[in-house]
């Protein structure tokens, strides 16, 4: 039986240095990635997108003749924008590069100007939702690219009209590259071993609602349609028990993470604390520091009334290594209605007790 993808190793990343044999063996694992993402997420399979990933392909040196290329990535195109060249449209992407992954919307510079034209006609006619949906984009930034060259970032969570309708016009010009991206430090990903590939359907399933509305596939309203025929109004369940839960609609979720976060932060800082937000590339969401003294805090936060939370292997093994500077801070009972709703419960120092932890899910390894 074919072993499936394990997640990142030190290798993947060492081996993109512009030399064949690191070309090859990247361009290997990464097909090994996208066959197994593919097989455990039909939503991405060929009836939907047309997948494809990067070929060792070689390109022009600075004096040194040839160098084979220096990243590698796995293109998802929705299959209504057709076969013939993939890499020429508008895609979902995921690629490696020495430093790190990324996830984001690419666009690439070998795109048809009328391919590009009708994106930006798409977009610009539903700009208020598709600002709406951007916003709930976590560090992510949009970039515009002259070839090369960076001439317009700004961050997702921050974007306005007219920063969009300015990236929206720059995309259009001969020779430019559009992007939403979002990047992860090497170290980080090779430390959520096989999880990462949840990492990688969490990051597309939050681009794919601003993708298919740029590409055209949705319907009229807030209901946005995608191409799997549920809308984002589908995912919003009823909840079912007392815990924190999974079924919520994805915006929803975002939203009460936000407005966790947002009074944590005041709650250490009225306490005197200097905070950090550093969620984006540690198993912990605040660093906090006074004097001497350093806090670190997990933070969640749930419109339940906070007698059971959702916490990760990851937020659990980092806990456990560091006891004595852990803290923990709950936001129940969340009202996204009403502003500064919601009940604060702090433990702190936050030691996590075996007791205290029931499984909910578990990773079946296929030998």
């Amino acid at each position: 039986m074919t072993v499936g993808f394990r997640g990142f190793i030190e290798k993947d990343f060492d081996s993109c240095v512009a030399k064949r044999s690191g070309a090859l063996f990247v361009s290997k694992r990464m097909r090994l990635l996208r066959d197994t993402f593919v097989g455990k997420y039909p939503a991405y399979n060929a009836s939907k997108f047309y997948s494809y990933v990067s070929r060792p392909h070689r390109r022009a040196g600075r004096g040194k003749g040839v160098l084979y290329s220096d990243f590698h990535w796995i293109g998802f195109t929705d299959s209504r924008l057709g076969k013939e060249n993939p890499h020429s449209s508008a895609q979902l992407q995921v690629s490696i590069h020495e430093d790190g992954v990324r996830f984001l919307i690419w666009i690439d510079k070998t795109a048809e100007h009328r391919m590009k034209l009708t994106i930006q006609r798409n977009t610009k006619r539903n700009l208020p939702l598709a600002i709406k949906l951007i916003r709930t984009l976590n560090n992510y930034d949009v970039c515009v690219f002259d070839d090369e060259d960076l001439v317009k970032k700004f961050a997702c969570k921050r974007a306005t009209s007219n920063d969009m309708q300015t990236a929206l016009s720059l995309m259009t010009e001969s020779g430019s590259q559009f992007a939403i991206v979002r990047d992860y430090d090497s170290i980080d990903v090779i430390g959520k071993g096989s999880s990462f590939i949840y990492e990688i359907k969490d990051g597309f399933d939050q681009l794919a609602p601003i993708y298919r509305l740029m590409v055209g596939a949705r319907t009229t309203g807030e209901a946005y349609q995608d191409s799997y025929g549920k809308s984002e109004k589908d995912d919003e369940f009823e909840r079912v028990g007392k815990g924190q839960g999974f079924k919520i609609s994805k915006i929803k979720r975002k939203e009460i993470e936000n407005t966790a976060m947002k009074q944590a932060k005041k709650h250490f800082i009225d306490r005197g604390w200097k905070v950090k937000d550093v969620h984006s590339n540690h198993h912990y969401d605040l660093r906090c520091s006074k004097k001497n003294k350093q806090l670190l805090v997990e933070v969640k936060g749930t419109q339940n009334r906070g007698t059971g939370i959702i916490i990760t292997a990851g937020e659990v093994k980092f806990a456990r290594e560091n006891p004595k500077k852990m803290a923990l801070f709950i936001l129940h009972s969340i009202d996204l209605d009403k502003p500064r709703s919601g009940v604060k419960k702090v433990i702190n120092p936050w030691i996590v007790n075996e007791d205290e932890l029931k499984p909910m899910l578990y990773m079946l390894e296929i030998k």
